[in-house]
């Protein structure tokens, strides 16, 4: 008895929730955007992320090197989609990012995706 292989379609865009799942902002997140002077560039990059990669949930939290001290305001957004097309959307994102965000600031915030 054989079993026949099973493929797996992404969900089109139509299941997309009409507003996004966002994690509240912890405490230790709050004093790292305050340290560094993040607050108003973490809510940029929230609203580029919303604009360009329509994700299902975001996800806000400090990470840090394990090899050295160095500590990131990590933006993770859950996006359903093709790789193909998320790719595209995300350097999309990381392009208007870019030309908004200041140089200095650009080395403490990280904007990912995963790809569901």
């Amino acid at each position: 008895m054989s079993i026949a292989p099973q493929t797996w379609t992404p969900p089109g865009p139509h299941v997309l929730p009409a507003v996004v799942d966002i994690e509240p902002v912890s405490s230790e997140v709050t004093e790292f955007c305050a340290r560094y002077g993040l607050e108003q560039l973490r809510e940029k990059a929230i609203e580029l992320v919303k604009k360009h990669l329509k994700p299902v949930r975001i996800r806000i939290e400090i990470c840090g090197d394990p090899e050295g001290d160095h500590e990131w305001l990590v933006i993770t957004a859950d996006v359903r989609g093709r790789v193909e097309e998320v790719v595209s959307k995300y350097f999309a994102c990381k392009k208007e990012w870019i030309s908004v965000a200041p140089v200095a600031k650009l080395e403490h915030i990280r904007i990912l995706t995963n790809i569901l």
